[in-house]
């Protein structure tokens, strides 16, 4: 496994981990131990890009994710994928949309499982009452995430 600390956005350390066929976590950095890491593999300039050209408003090819999750959990992260910059949805919206009406608690809890914080979009699910809170990296990243992408998305 491979892993590179990405600090271009904001204040935030961003971690990002990968195997030989594709990225398999992105999140915070949080002092995990990296001590099992290479750190700054070559292998891992072409993440880096992928992380760089989100930041830009391109969103990854999912084929170079290297995830683990339920039939559930994938149903959520794909359709959650699908949600364009700057735009949010509500839990609600997206458990119709993968056909589970009752399904909204459970809709919260598979992106809670997201391995891939930022490149499957967590971060633009809200809440019926347009609550942003609740997100499993950190609420500061969320909100930061949805205004600098709703600042791109209005160029």
């Amino acid at each position: 496994m491979y892993a590179y600390i990405y600090n271009k956005f904001s204040d935030f350390d961003i971690l990002i981990l990968a195997s030989e066929k594709g990225l398999t976590y992105v999140d915070i950095y949080r002092n995990e131990d990296l001590t099992t890491y290479e750190l700054n593999h070559p292998i891992m300039n072409k993440y880096i890009k992928v992380i760089d050209d989100f930041f830009k408003g391109m969103m990854p090819d999912p084929s170079i994710f290297d995830i683990k999750g339920t039939v559930f959990q994938r149903k959520v992260w794909d359709e959650v994928s699908k949600i364009p910059f700057g735009k949010t949805i509500y839990y609600q919206e997206l458990a119709n949309k993968i056909g589970s009406p009752n399904g909204s608690r459970a809709v919260g809890n598979a992106l809670g499982k997201n391995p891939l914080t930022i490149l499957i979009p967590c971060h633009r699910a809200i809440h019926k009452n347009g609550d942003k809170r609740g997100y499993s990296s950190d609420e500061r990243l969320k909100f930061e995430l949805l205004a600098f992408e709703k600042k791109l998305s209005d160029k």
